[in-house]
C-alpha cells in the first residue's frame, strides 16, 4: 500500500543474493486518510 512506513530488521548479503527483513511500523501520524465505508457488501 503506498505511504506504507518499514524499518530494517536484518539484512543477509550472499553473493547475489540479498535478503532484507521489515517490519511494517505505526507512522508518528497519518499520512493517507481511511476510505469511508458507505454501505454494506451483500
Amino acid at each position: 500500500m503506498a505511504a506504507t512506513q518499514f524499518k530494517v530488521i536484518g539484512s543477509l548479503d550472499q553473493g547475489n543474493l540479498h535478503i532484507i527483513q521489515l517490519e511494517e511500523t505505526t507512522p508518528p501520524f497519518p499520512l493517507l486518510q481511511p476510505v469511508p465505508i458507505v454501505g454494506s457488501l451483500p
